[in-house]
């Protein structure tokens, strides 16, 4: 069952039983008013959420069994902004201590699906601090911008209706959410040091994914899903791409995203199908963003391709 919540709250404690699967207690140590803001997404294991505290709070609990829990905390104090990564294991134990005006951007996914991917996309080194590091990482300052883009990811997916939410949104939010926390881990490990893919390699690589991407008919092919069916590293496939086909595998899935949304506007009249949940099949769940993407690809909004019919 899918939930989508945006919620307002003047009780700290009222705020820590909110946070859906979490058992978890909320202590307000700051005087004055509380008030705070929860918006959650929950689909299964997977879960998103953004926490806004207007007062000092020491949160304390533990994270909900077999899943994985990565969080980043945004505290405005004496000593400035400071940006670091929580990683919190099944069923670990807690304690956070947020001053005020804290913001914090999490998500939680299934353990089994994290491991399996960061041994394919981490250095050893970096695979034992995600499963053997304390709660708390330090502050990385070479992380700054992928801090900002996963926090940004995270507010345009609590940005989606429950009428734009599939499994198909749902499973794109996940792999790409994902996919920025391995590039936050992997971030500290010198590039320099990683084997890079020799030519015909890289060629074999980048026509694999364009015939696993070309094959999927039924869902929406992700960067994490080339990983686990050719069993290399997202480092690996970036590379292969900009080296062999001159764009990244991003931009490359979204493109063959967009042609589908393309062929299912151009086939059907206005009657038969709405942008919307033509866009929402192949998991755009933004709609400003998708039209935008669409226009910069055809020339033309998809309103244009479905009168075109």
């Amino acid at each position: 069952m899918t939930q989508i919540e945006s919620l307002s709250f003047t009780d700290a404690s009222q705020h820590a039983r909110s946070v859906h699967d979490w058992d978890q207690t909320y202590d307000q140590l700051s005087p004055g008013r509380f008030a705070s803001r929860l918006r959650q997404l929950c689909s299964g294991p997977f879960q998103i959420f953004h926490e806004q505290l207007n007062r000092r709070i020491v949160q304390y609990g533990q994270s909900p069994a077999e899943r994985m829990c990565f969080s980043i905390p945004v505290c405005t104090d004496s000593q400035g902004t400071q940006n670091c990564l929580a990683i919190l294991n099944t069923h670990e134990e807690f304690m956070f201590h947020a001053p005020e005006n804290t913001q914090i951007f999490a998500a939680t996914f299934a353990r089994d699906k994290v491991l399996s991917l960061a041994a394919l996309n981490l250095s050893p080194r970096s695979y034992r601090q995600l499963t053997t590091a304390p709660s708390l990482q330090s502050p990385w300052q070479r992380t700054s911008e992928l801090h900002q883009r996963i926090r940004q990811q995270l507010g345009q997916a609590l940005d989606c209706t429950p009428q734009r939410f599939n499994e198909a949104t749902a499973k794109l939010m996940e792999h790409s959410l994902l996919g920025g926390f391995l590039d936050l881990l992997g971030s500290v490990e010198s590039a320099g040091k990683r084997r890079r893919p020799s030519v015909p390699a890289r060629q074999s690589l980048v026509k694999m994914s364009q015939q696993i991407a070309l094959a999927s008919h039924d869902e929406p092919i992700t960067i994490l899903d080339l990983c686990q069916r050719l069993h290399v590293s997202r480092r690996a496939l970036q590379y292969s791409f900009q080296t062999i086909a001159d764009t990244n595998p991003v931009d490359y899935l979204r493109s063959v995203r967009l042609n589908a949304v393309r062929r299912r506007l151009a086939m059907s009249s206005p009657a038969e199908v709405s942008i919307g949940d033509a866009a929402a099949q192949w998991g755009f769940y933004h709609l400003s963003h998708f039209a935008s993407q669409y226009k910069a690809l055809f020339g033309e909004l998809p309103s244009q391709t479905l009168r075109q019919r």
